[in-house]
């Protein structure tokens, strides 16, 4: 069977002492002075410098307040900013030229803007894939509609590579992919190989009528081997997973999974050797599916919710060797799953405890680990997790007191062992800060010195909590996600030290050093079904600048499960 709702993830709430409390993330520049907040945007690393377009234009920081300066103030930038070489690339909004191809040199720190759509008419660049010693995107000219083009970085060096669809018509390239130093995308139900060069690119021969990658066409291709996997139809089916080996050109369907429904198929992903994708059968349901690539390994890989109900499975992101997916489980409580190919290696990783809950959707690979943007509840605003895919491997690295404001983290680069990402604080509003990741890396046992040993969940009687805290420190238990209708608060409910309506309430508090059993009362109410209950430990600091978060090493229940 697979971890459902019951038992899921600790949320933990840890520092070792108040020194290392105010130490753990800290403020690099106070973009805006004073309490207003930055408006940032996107970002990019090169080198020892960390490039981020903000509504005041483009800075450059290295990490430090000294080295934080606004390089090209008023500049506009719509969409990602790409790092290309020594070069920025991305798309420049100007009054007189229009959205148009922007190359930034880093070392002259030179804009040189190419008005690939001549006059105030725009080329709208974007789709930017590095592949080879190219860049490849796709614009349209005034010409030749929305094509595939690629750059070297200079405007001779910049063309089009194939007009798909002829005369100013859209070809509308997608899915630009990097595989062995060429680019491989499709247009109009054809494939298409390029070398960055017009006598370079050529399409691949194929028996499909229409092709899509299952999600974003900003994301690239899923590959397994020299195979990619995607949706595709053919004279003969329709919306169907397909594949193409670009080593031999062979490609075609890969497995009808009911000829009595639509497959409705979505999220391909590849991790552990495998693609894997969202499935939908009359017997089973929108479940996750897995293949290697071939007809006979294209497999139903687990039926979460069972018979035909769906858990609407959705894979979203690989974490070294394991897959990252979104599901719903048979109480309708949709989490971030994880598996590593196993029955029992499947499980939730991360519940939401509202509608409200979400996961930023670009998790940034950190070595075998991922990080994202998670809300762990509908107050508490976005922050920022590191994950190696598993419970006590998943670590939330920014946050706040609970007691004040969300800082709703985004992340912006690496600088070294640096992470910069920007939060907010009551002094200074949205701004950017940074944190050291070596803090974050697991050896034995926990980061910060709590561990939960056992766990008694009689919900709606009592929670009993048996653990360990080195140094001493406090130790509260609260229920994230209670609703404003629950009538508990410090006069109603016997046990309840704080109570903030619709947000949280803490049953208890208390300094408990190594060992120590904790009986937690929990109140017998309906309306708190689906409430999230943890153990959070920590050294408060008024007014500081709030705790490490650890998520992971333990176990939380939901409640009315």
């Amino acid at each position: 069977m697979f971890a459902r709702t019951t038992f899921l993830a600790l949320l933990v709430a840890v520092s070792s002492d108040a020194t290392s409390d105010a130490t753990a993330q800290t403020l690099v520049a106070d973009m805006t002075p004073g309490t207003g907040s930055t408006i940032f945007s996107s970002s990019v690393t090169i080198g020892d410098r960390c490039y981020i377009y903000t509504r005041d234009g483009l800075w450059r920081s290295n990490g430090t307040a000294a080295g934080t300066q606004l390089i090209l103030p008023g500049i506009s930038i719509s969409g990602d900013i790409v790092a290309f070489g020594n070069q920025l690339v991305m798309q420049v909004r100007d009054a007189t030229l229009g959205s148009e191809l922007g190359v930034f040199d880093v070392p002259t720190e030179k804009l040189n803007v190419f008005d690939l759509n001549p006059g105030t008419s725009s080329s709208a660049p974007g789709y930017f894939r590095v592949a080879g010693d190219k860049l490849f995107f796709r614009c349209n000219d005034g010409v030749h509609g929305i094509e595939p083009w690629a750059t070297d970085g200079t405007r001779t060096g910049t063309t089009l590579l194939v007009d798909i669809q002829t005369g100013s018509f859209n070809g509308g390239p997608e899915s630009f992919t990097e595989y062995e130093g060429r680019c491989y995308f499709f247009g109009l139900g054809d494939f298409y190989v390029s070398d960055g060069t017009p006598s370079g690119t050529t399409r691949l021969p194929d028996g499909f009528t229409s092709i899509d990658n299952g999600r974003s066409p900003l994301e690239p291709l899923a590959r397994v081997g020299s195979r990619f996997v995607f949706e595709g139809s053919t004279a003969t089916v329709s919306n169907e997973p397909c594949y193409f080996d670009v080593a031999t050109g062979a490609n075609g369907l890969l497995k009808d999974l009911d000829p009595q429904v639509s497959s409705l198929t979505a999220g391909y992903v590849a991790a552990g050797g495998y693609v894997w994708f969202r499935g939908n059968t009359s017997t089973a349901g929108q479940e996750l599916w897995r293949t290697d690539g071939t007809p006979a390994g294209t497999v139903l890989f687990a039926d979460l919710v069972a018979g035909t109900a769906s858990s609407k499975a959705l894979p979203h992101s690989a974490c070294g060797d394991r897959l990252l997916f979104f599901a719903t489980d048979a109480t309708n409580a949709r989490g971030l799953w994880t598996t590593d190919g196993t029955t029992a290696g499947t499980s939730v990783l991360l519940p939401m405890a509202s509608t409200n809950v979400s996961i930023q959707q670009t998790m940034q690979g950190v070595g075998q680990r991922v990080l994202f943007s998670y809300e762990a509840t509908s107050f508490a605003g976005h922050e920022l997790v590191l994950s190696d895919g598993t419970l006590t491997g998943t670590l939330m690295i920014t946050s706040k007191s609970i007691v004040d404001a969300s800082s709703n983290s985004v992340f912006h680069g690496f600088l070294g062992k640096q992470l910069l990402f920007s939060g907010r604080s009551a002094a200074t509003g949205i701004e950017l800060w940074s944190t050291d990741l070596t803090r974050y890396v697991r050896t034995a046992g926990p980061t910060h010195g709590t561990t939960l040993t056992s766990l008694d969940p009689t919900l709606n009687s009592t929670w009993k909590v048996s653990g360990a805290r080195s140094p001493a420190g406090s130790v509260s238990v609260v229920i994230l996600g209670a609703p404003a209708s629950v009538p508990f608060g410090s006069t109603s409910y016997t046990g309840v030290v704080h109570h903030d309506p619709a947000v949280w309430f803490q049953l208890a508090v208390g300094a408990w050093s190594s060992p120590f059993t904790l009986d937690v009362p929990i109140p017998n109410d309906s309306a708190l079904d689906g409430a999230w209950l943890t153990m959070q430990a920590w050294d408060f600091v008024p007014n500081g600048p709030g705790w490490d978060i650890v998520l992971g090493n333990g176990l939380h229940a939901v409640l009315g499960s």
